[in-house]
């Protein structure tokens, strides 16, 4: 299942990259910068990082439970975050 996460949510990052390349090359940089972006390339990592410990040696059952509660929690608090910074603020009242 974290393959899963890390290869789509890799995937979609990668044709994202190549659409705003050959659309709009001068915004590439936002890709990097932009914190929904490194929000994203995070969440990724999170899912990269379990995924490779879980396919490394046997773990007992206990691990593998604490592994599965800490992926659901911790990427859907990601993609959380992801909707909240795409979200924009709304104007603050003047004084």
């Amino acid at each position: 299942m974290l393959k899963l996460v890390f290869v789509l949510s890799f995937g979609y990052w990668v044709v994202a990259v190549l659409a705003l390349a050959l659309l709009a090359p001068s915004k590439v940089r936002f890709m990097w910068t932009e914190t929904l972006s490194q929000i994203h390339l995070a969440n990724t990592g999170v899912g990269l990082v379990l995924w490779l410990f879980t396919r490394g040696g046997k773990k007992s059952a206990a691990v593998l439970d604490a592994v599965d509660a800490l992926s659901v929690v911790g990427i859907c608090m990601g993609w959380a975050l992801m909707v909240g910074a795409a979200i924009p603020l709304p104007p603050s009242p003047s004084c």
